[in-house]
């Protein structure tokens, strides 16, 4: 039967693990699911986060490529437009500006001697500026006399050398300055200035193309003494300097800097110069241009426009990452803050932790009953082979006492025939009949508890007296010296079922005896009023601390008891009664030198 308890036992134990394998197994696979599950998710928030930033790009680019509409992108547009042209942009062919206009003269500060000597009709000049000169000397005669006849014919006369004899830029602008300042009592109209200074006709080329496409003649002194005498003939005249200061402004405005015959320079590179901003746009392989470019404006627009299409509601914003270089608009990094994803990521969040939670409870609660079944089982199995066992050691135990007096009894009848001397027969008899009292009083006893068949009588019972009583029954079978101390008071009394605490009393003793290895038995019994609690110390041979609980369990017998005779249910009515009474029992201390048990009321 042993054999076949360890390989049930030693089976459970595998088919146990096995069970927990498996669930583990489960468990771990549909964590991978989840995470696996939740990686994709990332990866499509991310792919939804890529897409979004690729359509601002090209919104971006969109855009920009509208806006190149207003400057000009080739030489051609430039000659056609040179004259409404008045913006900050940097127009390049083949790396060379075409746009602006560069003052291309030396800088040095000191006026060209042409001023002077178109004024003194200097013999230095030449032959075709000679007679520019003399026409304006006599011209400024004229206007002083104020000879209208004269003037006209000078002036017409003027103009024909403008038209068939060409001077060189500086003379072309010294003379025509030198023409319209002669005029000091305000002869000339407003639309003849214009024409002089800014737009010119067939005849002629206007002052402004000489200082801004034929300049090289110049020095920075003459630059800024044209620039001057422009400005205060227009504002004279009440026609717009807008234009021409923009351009002479321009003139020497220097572009942000990189290197126009590089390769490495991206097409929609952003670039700043003294915290402006541009762009470099790639028109096509002959023209580059650099024009003003506000990112933040530009992005704004880009929001604006996404959020007509339905691509970005009024809760989400985009703005450059902080502290990030300046880049193309290909690279441009961004962040896009868009709740709606905030909250689809928090979700998913709380939805993973959920599933784990949701998981973990599971797999804890499937652990739970799988133990919770195996322990039942095993408790049946055990409780199964406890009952086998019990049944075995009652047979063993009611046919020891029976077959001993049967023995004792047929002595006795053969010694009475034979008219003989019966020793102590009778009373071993009798002795072995109150061992099996005790054993059968406890079966019952026990039987009636635990069917709560039993109504507990309840009086005042002499602790004193029923000890004492208890100890002289016992010493009956007592195989060794028995040497009892009863210091419980004589007055002390209980309220408790007489017959059942009897038992309680009885079954500690006959322990005490039963397994006891000294020579001299010792037990010693003593109450304490205070703590209303019933000592009984024992010289018994003790028991385990780890083994302290187990011992009041039902049909529990400890290692060391297997050699002595027993059935295991002692104790555990000991502790079936005294809960009955709303008492406890419980071991206070033991050793190999005996034991200290307490009876709690």
């Amino acid at each position: 039967m042993t054999e076949c308890l360890y390989l049930i036992n030693h089976n459970q134990s595998k088919l146990t693990l096995l069970i927990y394998v498996i669930i583990g197994v489960i468990a771990v696979s549909i964590a991978s699911l989840f995470v696996v599950e939740a990686q994709q998710n990332k990866r499509q928030l991310n792919s939804h986060k890529q897409l979004l930033h690729d359509t601002v790009r090209k919104t971006l680019v969109a855009q920009l490529a509208s806006s190149l509409e207003q400057y000009p992108q080739s030489m051609e547009e430039v000659e056609k437009h040179w004259q409404t042209i008045a913006t900050e942009v940097f127009l390049y062919q083949q790396g060379k500006q075409i746009y602006p206009y560069a003052f291309l003269g030396n800088n040095t500060l000191k006026m060209s001697p042409k001023w002077q000597q178109f004024t003194t009709m200097s013999a230095e000049l030449s032959e075709a500026e000679l007679k520019r000169s003399s026409v304006l000397n006599r011209l400024q005669l004229a206007i002083h006399n104020k000879a209208s006849s004269d003037i006209n014919a000078l002036t017409q006369e003027y103009f024909n050398l403008v038209a068939n004899y060409q001077l060189s830029p500086l003379s072309e602008v010294v003379s025509a300055l030198t023409f319209l300042t002669i005029d000091q009592q305000e002869q000339w109209n407003p639309e003849l200035i214009k024409q002089v200074l800014m737009t010119g006709n067939s005849l002629f080329k206007p002052v402004s193309y000489y200082i801004f496409k034929e300049n090289s003649g110049f020095s920075q002194a003459d630059l800024q003494h044209m620039q001057t005498t422009i400005k205060r003939l227009l504002e004279t005249a009440n026609i717009s300097t807008k234009w021409f200061i923009k351009n002479s402004e321009l003139m020497t405005l220097a572009p942000p800097e990189f290197n126009q015959h590089s390769a490495a320079i991206e097409n929609f590179t952003l670039l700043s110069k003294e915290n402006k901003q541009f762009i470099y746009v790639e028109l096509n392989q002959q023209y580059n241009l650099i024009m003003p470019y506000n990112i933040i404006e530009a992005l704004a627009e880009t929001v604006k426009e996404l959020r007509k299409q339905g691509v970005l509601s009024y809760e989400d914003s985009i703005q450059l990452q902080p502290n990030s270089a300046l880049t193309t608009l290909h690279h441009l990094l961004l962040v896009i803050d868009k709740p709606e994803w905030k909250m689809w990521s928090s979700q998913q969040q709380l939805f993973l932790i959920s599933k784990f939670t949701l998981l973990l409870i599971s797999v804890i609660s499937l652990i739970f009953v799988t133990r919770l079944l195996i322990n039942q089982q095993k408790k049946k199995q055990d409780y199964l082979a406890m009952r086998e066992q019990f049944i075995s050691l009652v047979s063993h135990e009611l046919k020891t006492p029976l077959a001993a007096i049967r023995v004792m009894a047929e002595t006795v009848d053969k010694r009475h025939k034979r008219l003989l001397s019966l020793k102590d027969y009778p009373n071993r008899i009798v002795n072995e009949v109150d061992r099996l009292w005790l054993m059968v009083d406890n079966l019952l006893s026990m039987n009636r508890l635990k069917s709560n068949e039993i109504n507990l009588n309840y009086q005042r019972i002499n602790l004193h007296v029923m000890v004492n009583y208890c100890l002289e029954k016992s010493s009956e079978y007592c195989d060794l010296p028995l040497e009892p101390i009863n210091n419980i008071g004589k007055s002390i009394t209980v309220n408790a079922d007489e017959l059942l605490f009897e038992l309680v009393i009885s079954n500690l003793i006959s322990n005490a005896i039963k397994y006891n290895d000294k020579s001299i038995i010792r037990i010693e019994f003593s109450y304490d009023k205070t703590k209303n609690e019933l000592t009984i110390i024992d010289n018994a041979c003790g028991i385990d601390s780890t083994q302290w609980l187990s011992v009041f369990d039902e049909f529990t017998r400890l290692p060391q008891q297997k050699s002595v005779s027993g059935n295991g249910i002692g104790l555990s009515l000991c502790k079936l009664i005294l809960q009955q009474h709303n008492a406890e029992i419980e071991i206070h201390h033991s050793t190999s030198q005996g034991t200290t048990w307490k009876i709690i009321f």
